[in-house]
C-alpha cells in the first residue's frame, strides 16, 4: 500500500513542478474563421414541437402487423 501512495504522491510532485502548457496552434486555428469572406445564414427560430403528431396508445399487437405499418412502402412486402 506504502508503494502506491508514495508513486501517487510523486506523481502529483512531477506535475506540479512541469511547465503550464503552452497554447496549442491547432485551437488558435480554429478560433479564426476560415474563410471570412463567405456569408452565414441567420439563425431562424424554430419551435420544439414543430413536426409533433399526437398518437393516442393501443392495445398490444402482433409483432408482425405493427412492423409492417410502419414500414408502410419499405422493403420487400
Amino acid at each position: 500500500m506504502k508503494p502506491m501512495f508514495i508513486m501517487g504522491c510523486l506523481a502529483f510532485a512531477l506535475a506540479a513542478c512541469s511547465e503550464p502548457p503552452s497554447k496549442l496552434n491547432r485551437i488558435a486555428a480554429l478560433q479564426a474563421p476560415v474563410a471570412p469572406q463567405k456569408s452565414v445564414r441567420p439563425v431562424q427560430y424554430k419551435p420544439v414541437i414543430q413536426g409533433y403528431e399526437h398518437r393516442d396508445p393501443t392495445d398490444p399487437q402482433d409483432w408482425r402487423k405493427s412492423n409492417e405499418e410502419q414500414n408502410s412502402g419499405w422493403g420487400i412486402q
